[in-house]
């Protein structure tokens, strides 16, 4: 036992046969990368396409894991990486159509594995914002740069609130483009109010009522929603 792999101690034949075994892995998922873009090419389900997409990048991710683990494993026992022993090479369907892990199926891999490793970290980074918000004393569910937001176009507008009563000076050409701004959402009572929050004001809606409620300038922000602006500044920044 000459060889170590993460502290433990290996002769030449446990070497090569946990080699064996990670090269196998690669191939498998190779083949099932493979696979999974051949039906995608060949469906015009949309419904079956998109489940597809998700399981391709399932396996890219899974692929670079694999690949990852074989490297490092060859580094530390001092083996030599054999690319020839992952390859899977291009054979014949049913259907007499060549299929293989080519170049095209390689880069749509190395993107989709590209893609997710970036949302992942989007993700971790949004949830950390979040969190910092919520000990500025923010109630609610959170969402960070929202895409989808919700059209007011026939909700009604309460000019008497708002202007009269509260002296905002909101009209509701400006109310509609603070919710276009706005980088915030804050959702409660299971989606009924909606607050919304960009950099140059707030504006509440009533998806119930169909009713766009308040709305207000930034120098109106109180303690909580400038605190909270701040965090998501300064991690933008």
């Amino acid at each position: 036992k000459k060889y170590e792999y993460n502290g433990k101690k290996l002769t030449d034949y446990e070497c090569s046969q946990m080699q064996r075994g990670y090269e196998r892995k690669v191939r498998e998922t190779k083949r099932q990368l493979t696979a999974c873009n051949a039906a995608m090419q060949e469906t015009d389900d949309e419904a079956l396409k998109s489940k597809l997409k998700m399981e391709f990048d399932d396996q890219s991710v899974r692929l670079k894991s694999q690949e990852k683990e074989l490297r490092d494993f060859c580094k530390q026992t001092k083996r030599r990486v054999d690319s020839s022993r992952t390859q899977v090479y291009a054979v014949k369907d049913d259907q007499g159509r060549i299929r293989g892990f080519d170049r095209s199926v390689s880069q749509k891999s190395v993107w989709a594995n590209r893609k997710i490793k970036k949302e992942l970290a989007e993700k971790a980074k949004n949830d950390k914002i979040i969190l910092e918000i919520r000990d500025a004393g923010i109630k609610g569910k959170i969402e960070l740069f929202p895409k989808n937001k919700i059209d007011v176009s026939d909700f009604s507008f309460d000019n008497n609130h708002i202007n009269s009563e509260r002296k905002h000076k909101v009209p509701q050409e400006d109310a509609v483009r603070f919710i276009k701004e706005a980088d915030i959402v804050i959702t409660r009572w299971n989606g009924r109010f909606i607050n919304y929050y960009g950099p140059n004001g707030a504006v509440f809606v009533d998806t119930e009522e169909k009713n766009i409620r308040t709305a207000f300038r930034k120098e109106e922000f109180d303690e909580r929603v400038r605190k909270m602006r701040e965090v998501l500044e300064n991690e933008k920044g």
